[in-house]
């Protein structure tokens, strides 16, 4: 079983997968059709006053996403939630990402975040979920991680995006209009 918290909570390494499960279940999912993609769109920013430069002033963030590699398609990402699970499988309407695949159940896994930390569930799928070549029931993520749904490909992944800066900061480094 791949990298699941070490018996932290005293459980045996059944219990504690049990447990973990069970405890990602309880996650919202992120409505049907409601996948972000993850790339943003850059441009050139033209002659601007300090005051409409701080309005648009932006910071990198991290970004955790999945990259979706489907036989004979361009790979697309789409953006995790920190709040919301992201789920996955055939059916568009009870999954945040429907990929019309014969090879996925209708529900097959989400991604659930807790605190910080990205977990793949499985959704007892008939064909298994698999974290680098490794079929899983439930497995904490890392970056660079190869996720195999039948004959789907997903990279989770951690990219840079721009996000706006918070109201506060942007006043902070800007002259007093005293």
């Amino acid at each position: 079983m791949p990298r699941l918290p070490a018996g932290a909570s005293g459980l045996c390494a059944a219990c504690g997968e049990a447990a973990l499960v069970e405890r990602l279940r309880g996650h919202p999912v992120a409505a049907p059709g409601q996948a972000v993609d993850a790339f943003l769109e850059t441009g050139v920013v033209p002659q601007l006053s300090l005051e409409q430069r701080l309005d648009r002033t932006a910071v990198m963030i991290d970004q955790p996403a999945l990259v979706v590699k489907e036989p004979g398609e361009p790979p697309r990402s789409f953006a995790l939630s920190e709040d919301q699970a992201f789920g996955v499988g055939r059916e568009p309407s009870r999954n945040t990402l429907a990929i019309p695949s014969v090879s996925l159940s209708a529900q097959h896994f989400r991604v659930v975040p807790e605190q910080g930390t990205y977990y793949l569930l499985d959704l007892q799928s008939t064909n298994g979920t698999f974290v680098n070549g490794q079929r899983v029931r439930a497995a904490k993520l890392v970056q660079g991680d190869r996720v195999r749904a039948g004959q789907v490909e997903f990279d989770f992944t951690v990219q840079q995006r721009f996000a706006p800066m918070p109201a506060r900061e942007r006043t902070r480094g800007a002259p007093s209009a005293s």
